[in-house]
């Protein structure tokens, strides 16, 4: 109650995971559309991320990327997405690029829990 009389701004909220290095919380203005190029931005910063963390405690980048992404095509079932990935394997980033649609309604993991669990 004590809040509510506030200015609250409209915010959108992107999360990613990288499994066993860390999770990544992406934070933009309302106005910031939610495609494909914002899916491909948000993953390149966090391979950025990861990398700087590789190259801090002077171990390989991973040679594997598996995406796992809402199953949407306003977002990572999109031409330019695909051909995101794409460029990321043919330029040799990685040995691996697979992604993953995950099943709709059930696309909820641990950066929606309130303890991350």
């Amino acid at each position: 109650a004590a809040f509510a009389s506030l200015y609250r701004p409209q915010l959108h909220v992107v999360g990613t995971i990288a499994w066993g290095y860390q999770d990544h919380f992406f934070i933009m203005n309302q106005d910031v559309a939610k495609d494909s190029s914002m899916e491909c931005t948000v993953i390149s910063l966090s391979l950025d991320m990861v990398a700087d963390i590789c190259q801090k405690k002077r171990v390989a980048v991973p040679r594997t990327l598996i995406i796992s992404a809402d199953n949407t095509t306003r977002e990572a079932k999109h031409q330019m997405f695909l051909s995101y990935i794409a460029w990321l394997k043919g330029n040799r980033r990685f040995d691996v690029v697979q992604c993953e649609y995950m099943q709709t309604g059930h696309t909820h993991n641990e950066q929606d829990t309130a303890d991350g669990a």
